[in-house]
């Protein structure tokens, strides 16, 4: 019977190991996405900081793609679409998994 319980921790661990993981991957996700933002609107200084923190602290709660798509693009409605934006967030989600995974090794 041990075994089974061995197993079931094990897959509990690996649950909260990959939870933890994602969110991270997403925050780090978000302030990349931030600074790329605030680079195609060409902010410096004050202006950069503030808006890679809006973007650190929009995708938090709630943990939805949706809503830190919207942001970007009512951000950068005259400089790029949606279209645009979806790809670098996809790039910018391997980018920011490949970081965090380069912490944990």
């Amino acid at each position: 019977m041990t075994l089974f319980v061995d197993r079931k921790k094990a897959f509990e661990a690996k649950f909260v190991h990959d939870a933890n993981l994602d969110f991270k991957t997403e925050a780090r996700r978000n302030k990349l996405l931030g600074a790329w933002v605030s680079e195609q609107l060409e902010l410096t200084g004050t202006a950069h900081e503030e808006l890679v923190s809006s973007y650190a602290v929009s995708g938090v709660l709630p943990r939805d793609t949706h809503c830190i798509l919207a942001k970007a693009a009512a951000d950068l409605k005259d400089h790029a679409s949606v279209d645009v934006i979806e790809a670098k967030l996809g790039e910018l989600t391997a980018v920011a998994r490949q970081q965090i995974q380069a912490t944990l090794d």
